[in-house]
């Protein structure tokens, strides 16, 4: 204190030094400062300045008896009172036993360190401060402490952290019906106000083994440079095995650097090393909040519960013995519904919670907390808990939780996860999940839940809908299931993440909105008994990730889902600590020590999931059981979908397959993967198929041994689809009312009358509804037998297919009648004569042989996934039986024929890609193989090639752009219709296809091709006859062209929309007319105006009726804005009478050998076609969408009826083109 007397003194330098015990250093030191002070008077500058930096070096080095504290420490604040001072509750004494205390409007510092002392209950009011004395150590034991709005408890601060010891304990019996605040219970504390604490914690707060921990021995060293851990500590490893019971605790002995002494021998191996070194964490702070003695007892804790408009700011505090088994709402640390918090600046860092009774931290209908380096250990229930799926913009950074234990407040307590996840809209980032049933759990709900369904603030929040905010570089271990689970919603019922763009509305309303990848990213998930990652949903993308030592690596369950850029290892050096029965290693199934191990899964029942650049380590059988880098979910009773597409695989010390091929269990009796670059099976193209003549019937196969049985099957010009068939007579019970009723039924091939399958299926959601299922060769026919009489009703779609890609199916009825309608809108499927003439719009029925042939076409793009992967659709152009002949379709038929090989309508071309650039070596190649169907003038396509990321594909004619096509993992599939240049020209060798990536320079990721015929004969396209459509035709009728000023006649009805001065596009002229179609809208046309018959009309402006025989067709011009031309856009007829006398689906019929052109479609309906004979006098055509489109746009022009003339003819042009490898 003699410096701050020293009036040389030109600036101001104060410090407070506090004794934590009288001794002689303490004297010694006093008596020396004033002693160079008496002595060198007056100081020179120099010397002050030396003198009181050695003054500050001599207090430092005290080994943390004495501090140097600033003004910002809470408890020097000069308005401070002290607890322990009879003037701070002056005319009170000073509070004592069972003392229900106030602190009014005071800023008191507490300063007891005497036990014993239990208060009834502390109350801050008016402003008040409760503060605890930073000088020493304190004990406060209390039933409740309750901080209310515009108060604040402190513990230290951000700028002078406490780092005496402090010891809180929340004292009381179980008692769930008194409440300190309102529905908040008791035996806590309760903020409305703010809490401020700042403890001292070691840093960092978890680190990992730097190497591996053997049985038996007793000191440890770790990664990190750990500080402030101390001797007395208690520590908890990790552990690094299968389940969480190898996790162990310890007390520090001595800490020599990185090295650890404990007071005890481990039990059980701690690896450390291989990417699965355990977890060391320091649980042990100088802060402790805690519940009282009978609470272990009881399992009824403390809670710390903050709420509006309270704040909590935590750093470096231990909370044990904390919440309240059972009780909704009582958890160790409780953000309690405070909705948006965002910029408040509420965090809990640094911090412990063990041994606790219900949760570690709960953040609750409140968004904007913040969680960092934070411990947790050993509670029971879920750990870190998102509660009701309104929580958002919530980070979790670089906390461990290890050891969860089966709960029982929520249903899902019963599966604890150590991070309980109901948004996605948060972050979690360098996270480590030890043990639990699950280590991330996202149980992402449909809605929020339970207070949050209430709260309209909430009401635009649909969590499986939402956009992934960022999950990266967390590891998850020890998991009795997997370490990372997308699944399972908090009523345990599956649901499929799909995020999408927002605003988000209800599921019904959300199929075209855009989807949004959640992407996850250098995740680690290990030894963990079921798999590494289970994520159910679309657009889920993991990457840069690593999964070692799990039963099973990955497995999508969903739609177009990927994984990229990752590393799946099925053994490592880490054997763990095992028993005998084990043999050799401990495994990673209870029970199942010959569980087969693989890395990428495939799901029954799910869709198209994708492998990119994957790196498969030690899947090698042995002698114990089965390995391989692949395989599919065990004992699946729903088919594989034949989506399942693999490319750029690395093999180390691997077999390829690893699932035993069932022969009762349709899931891996049912299996198709696609080895995209041949990376896996030797060529690229192939595909992994089990054991399926239906399948294999359509490929060249061999049987490979060492993939238990499993076929490798040669890229094949049809493709694979799966056929599904739902009875929907669910009428009758005969058919069972449950699933475990399910008949199986048999596919077969047409020209294969040996029973060559089985299969079954059912929807799990309507049990009465029976789902038959079968993979199989695209573009073939198909024969469906049942073990009953066949289902009078029943729906048959193509689930897994392209645009382009068709199946023929049989089935048998009885003579009846049938109603037969084609999707949503049915559209009805009429009879032909012959098997032949089978169309997706028409059917043939044999009543000799009793077969029903139908025609399944995908004429639906396929859409391109967020992967950027293409997305195979399941059809939405489904086919509906309904069968006179009721329940009682029993065939009687006595002739045996089974259906031949139905007869394929098509011309086969095919590409063979190769490097072309010039001066290039590249060396990858592609093979395209192009069908084009004679009858429908669909050309569909199959492009199968080996570029790695290829971005870029396309269809060229003659050097010009014809189609982008859809790029991503191969194979590229699609269709588009042909116009009858475009025939012409491919048959001429004009189509070329080009496949690139920019990922390699000078062209070496390019590839290129001709198309060319690969049938012994390429048909060219029919002579045809035709009108130029925009020229004069004598004796023709106008009902529109350029010349139409007003509609003369043109009426609107529903809700169309009609321009007849549309200018932006047009075939003829200078404008087109523009009809905007609705929901079951039409554009009506009277042909004659002013209602008079030929020789009747008297004024200048009226049109006769024209007389059917004059004329030979009605011709058009039409043009799409809003997708493909639609295939039941409608022509009706009326007579002068307006008595409708046919309707017309403008099918390729109609337009068949007309469109030339390659944007406008030329139309031609012979009169006839439409009911009309000679001799009718034409009063109307109505045009219409008979659907509930919105705003669907077609161009029309020149619309005319033409008169009996001759037409020109129009002859194919060149010479046919083969197919060669060349550029």
């Amino acid at each position: 204190s003699s410096l701050l007397f020293c009036p040389a003194l030109p600036f101001s330098f104060s410090f407070t030094l506090y004794p934590s015990q009288q001794n002689i250093f303490d004297i010694a030191l006093s008596f020396f400062l004033s002693l160079m002070i008496i002595f060198m008077r007056p100081p020179s500058w120099r010397s002050l300045f030396i003198f009181s930096m050695i003054a500050m070096a001599m207090m430092t080095m005290d080994h943390g008896r004495h501090h140097v504290v600033s003004a910002l420490c809470p408890w020097l604040m000069p308005d401070a009172q002290k607890w322990s001072d009879p003037a701070t509750w002056s005319p009170n004494p000073v509070p004592g036993l069972n003392t229900n205390v106030t602190i009014n409007g005071k800023k008191v510092v507490y300063d007891v360190s005497v036990q014993g002392i239990t208060y009834f209950g502390i109350t801050l009011i008016n402003g008040g401060e409760l503060i605890l004395d930073g000088t020493k150590d304190v004990v406060l034991e209390t039933k409740y402490i309750n901080v209310l709005a515009g108060t604040t408890f402190r513990i230290g601060a951000q700028d002078c952290p406490h780092t005496t010891k402090a010891n809180i304990t929340l004292v009381g019996k179980k008692d769930t019906t008194t409440n300190i605040m309102p529905f908040l219970g008791n035996k806590g504390i309760f903020v409305s106000g703010s809490l401020e604490w700042y403890a001292s914690p070691p840093s960092p707060t978890w680190t990992n083994l730097a190497a591996t921990v053997n049985p038996n021995e007793a000191t440890i060293t770790v990664k990190d440079t750990i500080t402030n851990w101390k001797v007395g500590d208690s520590i908890v490893i990790a552990s690094s095995d299968f389940g969480q019971g190898q996790t162990e605790r310890f007390k520090i002995v001595s800490i020599s650097g990185k090295t650890i002494t404990l007071d005890r021998s481990v039990q059980y191996l701690h690896w450390g090393d291989n990417d699965e070194n355990a977890e060391v964490g320091d649980i042990s702070r100088n802060v402790l909040i805690q519940g009282d003695i009978t609470s272990d007892t009881t399992k009824f804790g403390g809670q710390v519960i903050v709420i509006l408009p309270g704040k909590a700011r935590i750093v470096g505090v231990e909370f044990a013995s904390m919440g309240q088994m059972g009780v909704l709402a009582r958890y160790p640390l409780h953000w309690h519904y405070m909705g948006d918090q965002l910029g408040v600046g509420h965090f809990v860092n640094e911090s412990s919670f063990h041994d606790n009774y219900q949760r570690c931290v709960t953040v609750h209908g409140t968004s904007g907390v913040a969680l960092k380096n934070n411990v947790g250990y050993n509670v029971t229930g879920h750990c870190y808990f998102v509660e009701e799926g309104s929580e958002m913009w919530n980070t979790y950074d670089h906390n461990l939780g290890m050891n969860v234990n089966v709960g029982n407040l929520i249903a899902s307590d019963k599966q604890p996860a150590v991070f309980w996840i109901t948004n996605p809209n948060n972050t979690f980032v360098n996270n480590a999940a030890v043990g639990g049933k699950f280590g991330f759990w996202f149980s992402l709900p449909a809605r929020p839940m339970g207070m949050s369904s209430k709260n309209a603030n909430f009401s635009w929040i649909y969590p499986q809908l939402t956009p992934l905010k960022q999950f990266d570089n967390n590891v998850a271990h020890g998991a009795d299931d997997s370490g990372v689970f997308i699944d399972l919603d908090p009523n345990s019922k599956a649901f499929r993440y799909t995020p999408i763009q927002p605003p988000h509305v209800a599921s019904s309303a959300y199929s075209n909105t855009p989807s949004v990848p959640a992407v996850m990213v250098g995740n680690k998930s290990y030894k963990n008994r079921k798999h590494g990652i289970w994520a159910r949903g679309s657009g889920l993308v993991v990457k840069n990730s690593l999964l070692q030592d799990n039963a099973i690596g990955v497995n999508f369950p969903g739609v177009s889902n990927l994984l990229a850029d990752s590393t799946i290892v099925g053994e490592t050096p880490n054997k763990g600590t095992y028993k005998a029965a084990e043999k050799g290693r401990s495994r990673p199934v209870l029970g199942f020590v010959d569980f087969p191990i693989h890395g990428f899964e495939g799901y029954d029942g799910g869709g198209g999931q994708f492998s990119r650049n994957v790196t498969f380590i030690n899947f090698s059988s042995d002698d114990v059981r089965r390995a391989g880098a692949v395989g599919v979910i065990r004992n699946g009773d729903f088919i594989l979908p034949p989506t399942n597409i693999l490319t750029q695989s690395t093999l180390i010390n691997s077999n390829v397959w690893a699932t035993v091929n069932s022969a009762e269990n349709d899931g891996p009796r049912h299996v198709i993967m696609i080895d995209a670059d041949g990376s896996l099976t030797g060529a690229y193209g192939n595909a992994i198929t089990s054991t399926n003549p239906v399948v294999l019937e359509g490929s060249t196969c061999t049987v490979v041994t060492a993939w238990n049985g499993y076929y490798n099957c040669s890229r094949n010009m049809h493709g694979y689809s799966q056929i599904k068939v739902t009875n929907l007579n669910t009428s009758n019970t005969d058919y069972g009312t449950s699933l475990s009723s399910i008949f199986r039924a048999t596919f077969i091939p047409f020209g294969f009358p040996a029973r060559l399958d089985k299969i079954t299926g059912g929807d799990p959601d309507e049990p009465i509804r029976f789902l038959y299922a079968s993979n199989v060769v695209s573009r073939k026919g198909y024969v469906l037998q049942f073990p009953h009489p066949t289902p009078p009703q029943l729906k048959f779609l193509l689930d897994a297919s392209s645009t382009g890609e068709w199946v023929v199916l049989a089935l048998q009825y009885p003579p009846t009648t049938f109603t037969i309608t084609r999707g949503y809108y049915q559209i009805p499927i009429t009879p032909v004569p012959t098997v032949g003439e089978v169309t997706p719009l028409t059917y043939h029925y044999n009543a000799t042989s009793q077969y029903l042939y139908l025609m399944y076409f995908e004429d639906v793009a396929r859409l391109t996934a967020p992967t950027s992967f293409p997305e195979h659709q399941s059809g939405n152009s489904y086919i509906n039986i309904k069968a006179g002949c009721g329940n009682a379709c029993v065939v009687t038929a006595t002739d045996s024929t089974f259906p031949a090989a139905f007869p394929e309508p098509a011309d086969d071309y095919r590409v063979l890609m190769r490097g072309c650039s010039s001066g290039t070596t590249s060396t990858y190649e592609g093979t395209g193989f192009f069908r084009l169907d004679k009858k429908t003038r669909v050309l569909s396509f199959i492009i199968y090639h080996n570029i790695p990321q290829a971005t870029s594909a396309a269809i060229y004619v003659g050097g010009v752009l014809l189609q982008t096509l859809p790029v991503g993992q191969p194979p590229i599939q699609g269709a588009f219709e042909m116009s009858w240049n475009k025939w012409n020209l491919l048959r001429n060798g004009s189509f070329s296809v080009i496949v690139f990536s920019p990922s390699y320079p000078s062209g070496l990721g390019e590839i290129s091709g001709k198309i060319g015929c690969f049938n012994t004969a390429c048909i060219p396209p029919a002579t045809i006859s035709g009108l130029d459509v925009c020229s004069s035709i004598p004796g023709s009728v106008l009902v529109y062209d350029d010349a139409m000023n007003a509609l003369e006649g043109w009426a609107v009805r529903g809700t169309t929309t009609l321009d007849i001065n549309y200018t932006p596009d047009k075939r003829c002229g200078t404008k087109s007319m523009s009809a905007v179609f609705n929901a079951n809208s039409f554009i009506n046309l009277a042909v004659g105006i002013g209602n008079c018959y030929p020789g009747t009309c008297v004024r200048p402006q009226q049109r006769p009726y024209p007389l059917v025989g004059n004329f030979h067709s009605l011709q058009f011009s039409v043009r799409s804005l809003s997708g493909p031309l639609p295939t039941y856009l409608q022509v009706i007829a009326k007579n002068a009478v307006a008595v409708a006398t046919g309707t017309v689906t403008l099918t390729s019929k109609y337009v068949d050998n007309y469109l030339i052109e390659d944007t406008w479609t030329r139309v031609k309906v012979p009169l006839a076609d439409l009911g009309l004979t000679p001799t009718d006098f034409i009063g109307f055509f109505l045009i219409q969408l008979p659907t509930t489109v919105n705003n669907f746009q077609l161009l029309f022009d020149n619309i005319r009826l033409v008169p009996n003339i001759a037409e020109p003819v129009v002859n194919p042009t060149g010479t046919l083109y083969r197919s060669a490898a060349q550029c």
